[in-house]
């Protein structure tokens, strides 16, 4: 990838995760001022009105995944102790399930706590009621397949790593092919690109493991 290329791509996902971050800011500090970054630059900013700024379960992921690809430890430790009742409060009520994968997210840096969610999920999954055809594919397709990617760098297999990281990335596509119903549509910005996995191979990097994939998971289903 050219160089020049690889800079405004980080760039951009150095804005979303700032954009990101700064709207959690705003929501959780109403009526008051407070310091936003913007690029390279400091701002201070009250919001009179914060209840149409309500950052979800979703969007709370999507963010740390960028703070993890970018490194960004005061970013990761700003979201990780963001309390899950806050998510909650958003317009978007979110079950035990969704929460549940924040929670092994939140632990992605602590071993300890990570076995302790990881097993949580599992407990939560084997109770999960899905509301939707596309929600029950989209957790068995997408995340199961990501929480089995988490389970390796945990253990720091490169063997499973590798074997579970070729799992997801088959089913991620398989998701976003479009062609049946209750899958995702392969024009949708996470069909493009799986921040999960990509923040997921940058946290194995840091851990010494070797990411074979790594071209792969830039490239379109």
């Amino acid at each position: 990838m050219d160089y020049g290329i690889k800079q405004i791509i980080f760039r951009l996902i150095s804005y979303a995760e700032q954009l990101g971050v700064n709207s959690f800011k705003i929501t959780f500090n109403p009526d008051r001022a407070v310091t936003l970054t913007i690029g390279d630059v400091n701002v201070e900013v009250k919001v009179d009105n914060v209840s149409k700024i309500r950052p979800n379960c979703g969007f709370r992921q999507t963010i740390f995944c960028l703070s993890i690809i970018l490194r960004d430890k005061a970013a990761i430790n700003y979201l990780k102790y963001i309390p899950n009742e806050t998510i909650n409060a958003a317009l978007t009520v979110y079950d035990a399930l969704d929460l549940a994968v924040v929670n092994v997210l939140k632990s992605l840096f602590d071993s300890v706590s990570l076995k302790i969610a990881l097993s949580n999920y599992w407990l939560i999954r084997e109770q999960a009621n899905y509301s939707t055809l596309t929600r029950k594919n989209f957790n068995e397709y997408f995340v199961v397949p990501m929480i089995r990617v988490i389970e390796a760098l945990c253990l720091k297999n490169q063997q499973e790593f590798d074997k579970a990281l070729d799992v997801a990335l088959l089913q991620h596509a398989a998701f976003y092919n479009g062609e049946k119903t209750g899958f995702g549509d392969p024009n949708d910005l996470y069909g493009w690109l799986s921040f999960g996995l990509l923040a997921l191979s940058v946290h194995a990097l840091d851990s010494g493991l070797i990411v074979r994939q790594l071209m792969t998971i830039l490239q379109s289903p």
